[in-house]
């Protein structure tokens, strides 16, 4: 269990029964990612609602490569909880675990494409040593066709995974049982 106390479902009262009911999973309950914020139901929901934003909301990134930032930031950060759920993500919508085990082994042997070759270059450069990102940096990406608006997403995921990762291993969230059968 986690390195603070989280309070469960079923101990939920009022406003978190609420936010609880409307993020958990139907068959597999309220990730511990979420439930780690028990004690601050508004952080939750923010937290919560930055992340759907992020992941599924308008983008010219593609879902697939949303969640390709989201693992290569878990791997450097070596955050199994993140790893777990991202490279399941990706998973998901790709069917390619070729693609994931690239991914967290070395990306840049993968056959995806300099695009996103580039840019997951960037998020795993903003993750190890973000006092390096220099102004070439945002221009590699514009020369490789990514937009303005782009380059903020893959920074904003970035930075997200790096913040989430932080929270998971610096609180000790722990996998949810329904992991160990998979």
């Amino acid at each position: 269990m986690a390195w603070i106390k989280m309070i469960k479902e079923d101990e939920a009262h009022d406003y978190l029964r609420t936010l609880y009911k409307k993020y958990g999973d139907p068959f597999e309950g309220v990730a511990n990612i979420w439930k780690i914020h028990s004690f601050n139901p508004e952080a939750l929901r923010f937290h919560y609602d930055f992340y759907k934003h992020l992941s599924t909301g308008k983008s010219g990134l593609s879902r697939m490569q949303r969640e390709m930032i989201g693992l290569v930031v878990s791997t450097v950060n070596q955050c199994e909880y993140a790893i777990v759920h991202h490279g399941e993500s990706l998973f998901q919508l790709t069917k390619n675990g070729s693609l994931i085990d690239g991914i967290k082994k070395d990306f840049r042997k993968l056959n995806i494409g300099d695009k996103d070759i580039g840019m997951l270059e960037h998020a795993e450069k903003l993750t190890k040593c973000p006092w390096d990102i220099e102004k070439a940096d945002i221009d590699k990406l514009r020369d490789l066709g990514f937009k303005e608006s782009d380059i903020l997403d893959i920074t904003l995921v970035a930075a997200y995974f790096a913040f989430v990762t932080r929270i998971a291993s610096g609180l000790g969230v722990e996998l949810e049982e329904y992991w160990k059968d998979k």
